[in-house]
């Protein structure tokens, strides 16, 4: 009894720890913290015409 009582609390002692961090995590969502600036570079042809339908994939027409 003492050996399933040593490991279910090593269990419950993990749980604890995921909960505590989540938790932690969660009061944060709300700043900058956990934000990360990526730039997104694309090039492309010069010579495409909108009908080729490349701007409607690229989100540059409307």
């Amino acid at each position: 009894m003492r050996i399933m009582h040593r490991y279910l609390g090593c269990f419950l002692t993990g749980v604890m720890f995921v909960y505590a961090v989540s938790g932690t995590i969660l009061i944060y969502r709300d700043t900058n913290i956990f934000k990360v600036d990526t730039l997104v570079e694309k090039n492309i042809d010069p010579n495409l015409y909108p009908e080729s339908g490349y701007f409607e994939r690229l989100n540059l027409l409307n």
